[in-house]
């Protein structure tokens, strides 16, 4: 029973559908070919002039090259020096400042994360604000000429910081 299947498999259809397919597989790689081909058949480099893809050298290439790379390295020496000009300083201060300040509350979560996942060392830390509140309060809270000396180092800290 399995030698008649095989002897009515549609094996010359299949060859067909093949044959076909490459075919068209084939013409469409044509298709692309040809377009590359007729883009890249004339292109003009920076400079201006025309170089056909058959007769581009390698030193016509490197030449090329070297020419987008210069002028890439002047469109950068250009944008530098527009944003370092001294109108841009304030801006480019505050953004510096901006990213500065969020990198470092990100580096703070993280570390405090780390801090808190240790197993013993949230409460002995907790433990020691505690220990310095109470030194606080005793040292500065309890009597009149403390707080008295405590408000006079806030006032010398504000005055430096505000002039």
């Amino acid at each position: 029973m399995s030698e008649e299947k095989q002897a009515t498999s549609p094996e010359p259809e299949a060859t067909e559908t093949t044959v076909i397919k490459d075919e068209a597989v084939a013409s469409v790689v044509e298709a692309i070919e040809q377009k590359a081909a007729a883009d890249l058949a004339v292109a003009t480099d920076t400079v201006g002039t025309t170089v056909t893809t058959d007769e581009t050298t390698s030193d016509d290439k490197d030449t090329a090259t070297q020419q987008i790379f210069k002028d890439l390295v002047n469109k950068l020496k250009e944008l530098w020096q527009k944003l370092t000009s001294a109108e841009q300083k304030p801006r480019i201060t505050s953004v510096v400042i901006v990213v500065v300040s969020v990198l470092a509350l990100i580096i703070t979560s993280k570390l405090l994360e780390v801090v808190n996942s240790l197993p013993l060392l949230p409460p002995f830390l907790e433990l020691v604000g505690i220990g310095y509140s109470i030194w606080f309060i005793q040292r500065y809270l309890f009597l009149a000429e403390t707080r008295q000396e405590l408000v006079d180092n806030v006032k010398g800290i504000k005055s430096k910081i505000l002039g």
